[in-house]
């Protein structure tokens, strides 16, 4: 059996998606020489051909492609050792479309013919990825962030850690708390809906769409309500909580974008979150303030506004990253 310490991971991975560099390729291949070696890159290679193929003739839909994966990784624990148990876990959770889960290490190891838990991390590698947890819990990972949490989560514990900008549709478990875990804040929840960063300017922040949550940092607390945000000053150590809009926060998450009779005001402010542009009004259109009702898919914002200017008469002009509406 290989040394899970010894196992070329990323090469493996790149190999499979076709992306592995000359140099890479030729430490591939000299890990290959070895039987042992060859055997596990053949049965992952098969395990990765295997979903592919489920994935190119379904729906994208993350949890029905994890279960299937954790219902296959169950069957082949019947078969080998606990060791290898977590090394297929380890490479198959991490070909989920929009995953990079990672089995970092084996911890909190108990007696002989008892389950270990092991550490989780889950990537959002390009865009936004979603995750379905083991208690239901939905959460979506904005690009570049990070999840991780224990095997055992929701046995014991509902703890997860998040690095970057995270939403959470929590299930409801008054028995359990659900606890997002940062290096400065943890945010305590039973069941509800919010959005976390914690890369916010500003420091770490959360906003409420549903139900409440606490805000924990040492012995200092805030409890927010529907409608508010909370933000931890990482730097002066204190909170702040104020009204906002949790969601336009949350917008990054949807697939499109609906207005029914709103107006331009309210319209441009979400274009702007939509797009990552700054969208300027000037006062008479401000004044004005025209309603419309459309939906952004995968429109440009330029065939957007010239919509809008077909329906009302205005116009726009883009200066670099900056829109003027007049």
């Amino acid at each position: 059996m290989s040394n899970t310490k010894n196992i070329p991971w990323d090469n493996i991975l790149s190999a499979f998606k076709g992306n592995i560099k000359p140099e890479k390729e030729q430490e591939l291949s000299n890990w290959l020489q070895l039987p042992a070696n060859k055997a596990l890159y053949n049965e992952l290679l098969e395990l990765w051909e295997t979903i592919r193929a489920e994935a190119s003739s379904h729906n994208v839909d993350t949890a029905f492609y994890e279960q299937q994966l954790w219902n296959r990784i169950n069957a082949r624990k019947k078969k080998a050792d606990s060791r290898k148990r977590y090394m297929y876990i380890g490479i198959a959770a991490a070909i989920l479309l929009a995953f990079n889960v990672i089995t970092l290490s084996v911890i909190n190891k108990k007696s002989a013919g008892t389950p270990v838990a092991f550490i989780q991390k889950y990537e959002s590698m390009e865009g936004k990825s979603r995750l379905v947890l083991p208690d239901s819990t939905i959460v979506w990972l904005n690009k570049d962030a990070h999840l991780t949490f224990l095997s055992d989560y929701g046995v014991t514990h509902r703890n997860v850690s998040l690095q970057g900008e995270g939403y959470f549709e929590v299930y409801h478990n008054t028995e359990k708390p659900f606890i997002v875990q940062t290096d400065a804040v943890n945010v305590k929840v039973y069941g509800t809906k919010f959005n976390m960063k914690t890369n916010n300017e500003a420091g770490i922040s959360v906003s409420l769409l549903e139900g409440a949550v606490e805000l924990i940092a040492g012995k200092e607390s805030i409890k927010l309500l529907p409608g508010q945000q909370g933000v931890y000053n990482t730097s002066g150590k204190s909170f702040i909580v104020e009204n906002s809009d949790p969601h336009l926060e949350s917008l990054w998450t949807k697939d499109q974008l609906k207005f029914s009779q709103q107006p331009i005001t309210q319209i441009c402010k979400y274009l702007s979150q939509w797009y990552n542009v700054d969208i300027e009004l000037e006062n008479n259109i401000k004044e004005k303030n025209y309603s419309c009702t459309f939906t952004v898919r995968n429109e440009s914002l330029d065939e957007i506004l010239l919509s809008l200017s077909n329906i009302h008469p205005i116009k726009y002009t883009f200066t670099n990253n900056k829109v003027l509406i007049y």
